[in-house]
């Protein structure tokens, strides 16, 4: 589509269409490819645009999933009005040739390819390992979501980073699949609207014996969510040591280039040696997402003990410790003068968060009914309610606890004579990850757990999938159902509670880790002890037949919402340690961000 106006105002869009809605690109033929929009008086381009779109949209059922985009200054205010109007990707494109209809035809084309067969953003990284984050929207969007005060110290925080000469990079795992990818992303799109430098690196994801030794001996063994006599050998520790060399030939020139290097979690926690060798003059953070289970992992041999110790050789170099806002999370051997409490984020015009239209969410919960179909079960009943569980197919996501509440709540209302209309469904779902291995074996386990006798009667009613990439059929699936319930028994702070609150959901959690810091009992949710599934159930019961008490903790959820626990929060305390440790200041850093 070609757009402009009489005052020159310009943005080309070459739009790409959902396959599966009969809109393959021989068929967009059907549909005029351009078009000359006028701005009306009192119209802004991006209006003008928006009215043409619901025009095209209302004659056929098909689904606009992006758009090339080129064009002048407000090619930002568009891209933001199809993003959260529209549920379109913005692609911002760099002009290659004069502007004409081949042109645009090319510009569709070259969007197109970065999308996958579901209709999902790919998520790309260059030669370097740099992660390709993009754009969505304007930074007037923030800001219209930002009290004035914080918005005008990120304000403040961005224009001393930039004079400071600010490098800051992130270090992670995988670009894609878990909170720190998510955190990531957010955060990249928003400092690029202050103009910030800063970039974001991950490992190169094709050592499958890599991601295993992190996942089970790292990850689970430090969370005790590992077998009992599964622990670091030192063939592990070998595979270890050298994936990270090979993978400090692709970041050492960004490392290089860096005068503030954000380290995710302990699997990239080898390259701070190497780190220090390349450009010593540059100030380490070390971020700690995970549960740490600190009380064994200071006893000696134990499997905690053995990983901590091999991990701490490398963390100890860093400048500062940032943990989840959890004392027991710091381990003891970690001065407290480096230590820095930050909770987990989510951000409130992702996909995850943003709203979406009533044609939309039917969009995305048929999308969500293939894959059920496609993996034998049956859809969701839509004249039903269901409550859900969104997380990772983890041995600490306590999975088979879901289940088993459910079941307790099935056999409480049936006992009670709930009219069958009112019984809910269960649903089950979350994304993979890169450097999550055991998606896929516990995703089988689950599958088999509810065709047993103990929960055969329920089956069709549990809804179980383990789904691509697509942060809008997470947002539909929390937006939808009643409750949502989060059973973890190790969890660092998760942003599914906070996504599952902010959007009016009462959440149902176990008692550990951070939870307790999101979930004020009685209030927006209820928190029970891990293991007590009956009480589980008790609270479900309640919430889905005394309709004023959800009535009123639903708008409790919304009224009471913690603005600390969303990116600007964020990405305001990672620029105070940037600019902290760029002054070279060596007072009690927990004391300047306050």
């Amino acid at each position: 589509m070609i757009s402009k106006s009489k005052e020159k105002k310009f943005v080309y869009l070459g739009l790409i269409f959902d396959a599966e809605k009969c809109l393959v690109v021989s068929k967009i033929n059907n549909y005029r490819l351009t078009k000359t929009i006028l701005v009306k008086k009192g119209e802004t381009l991006d209006i003008s645009i928006s009215k043409w779109i619901t025009q095209l949209t209302k004659k056929a059922d098909f689904k606009i999933i992006g758009a090339g985009i080129l064009g002048d200054s407000e090619k930002l205010a568009v891209s933001s009005r199809l993003w959260l109007e529209h549920d379109i990707v913005p692609i911002n494109l760099k002009r290659k040739y004069r502007i004409d209809k081949v042109e645009v035809l090319r510009l569709r084309l070259e969007a197109k390819h970065l999308f996958d067969k579901n209709g999902v953003l790919k998520v790309n990284t260059k030669r370097s390992q740099e992660v390709t984050v993009q754009d969505l929207v304007s930074l007037q969007e923030y800001r219209k979501i930002t009290s004035q005060q914080r918005f005008d110290a990120l304000v403040t925080l961005a224009k001393e980073y930039k004079e400071l000469d600010g490098r800051l990079i992130f270090i992670s795992a995988t670009p894609q699949g878990g909170g720190v990818a998510l955190m990531r992303h957010a955060l990249i799109r928003l400092y690029r609207l202050f103009d910030c430098n800063v970039r974001w690196y991950t490992l190169l994801n094709k050592n499958t014996k890599f991601f295993n030794i992190t996942k089970k001996k790292f990850h689970n063994i430090l969370q005790s969510v590992a077998p009992s006599d599964l622990v670091l050998t030192e063939e592990d520790i070998q595979v270890y040591k050298n994936e990270i060399k090979r993978n400090v030939k692709w970041l050492k020139s960004a490392i290089k280039n860096a005068n503030v290097i954000v380290i995710d979690d302990p699997q990239t926690s080898g390259l701070i040696p190497y780190i220090k060798k390349i450009n010593p003059k540059s100030k380490i953070i070390y971020r700690s997402h995970i549960h740490l289970n600190t009380d064994l992992m200071s006893i000696k041999k134990t499997p905690q003990n053995t990983t901590w110790n091999f991990l701490w050789s490398f963390i100890k170099q860093c400048d500062i410790f940032v943990s989840h806002p959890i004392e027991e999370f710091v381990p003891h051997n970690v001065p407290k003068r480096k230590v820095v409490f930050m909770p987990a984020v989510t951000d409130p015009l992702d996909g995850l968060n943003k709203k979406l239209s009533s044609i939309q969410t039917r969009y995305y919960l048929n999308m969500f009914n293939t894959v059920l179909i496609q993996n034998k079960q049956k859809p969701i009943d839509s004249s039903r309610p269901y409550i859900v569980q969104i997380a990772r197919f983890d041995p600490s996501k306590g999975i088979i606890d879901v289940i088993e509440a459910y079941r307790a709540l099935r056999l409480r209302m049936e006992k009670r004579g709930v009219d069958k209309k009112l019984i809910p469904q269960l649903v089950i779902a979350g994304h993979g990850a890169v450097d999550d291995p055991e998606g896929n074996p516990i995703l089988v386990e689950t599958l088999n757990i509810i065709n047993m006798y103990r929960y055969h009667l329920y089956a069709k009613d549990i809804k179980i999938a383990r789904l691509f990439h697509s942060d809008q059929l997470l947002n539909v699936l929390l937006r939808e159902s009643n409750i949502a319930m989060q059973l973890s028994y190790k969890e660092g702070f998760e942003v599914k509670v906070t996504e599952a609150v902010s959007k009016g959901k009462p959440v149902i959690a176990y008692n550990s880790g951070g939870i307790p810091l999101q979930i004020q009992h009685g209030r927006n949710g209820y928190i029970v002890d891990p293991g007590d599934t009956d009480r589980v159930a008790h609270y479900l019961y309640k919430l889905l037949t005394d309709h004023e008490l959800y009535k009123r903790m639903s708008k409790t959820c919304v009224r009471e919402l913690n603005n600390d626990f969303f990116t600007m929060a964020n990405a305001t305390k990672f620029l105070q340690l940037a600019n902290h440790l760029l002054h070279n200041k060596r007072t009690y850093i927990q004391k300047t961000l306050e």
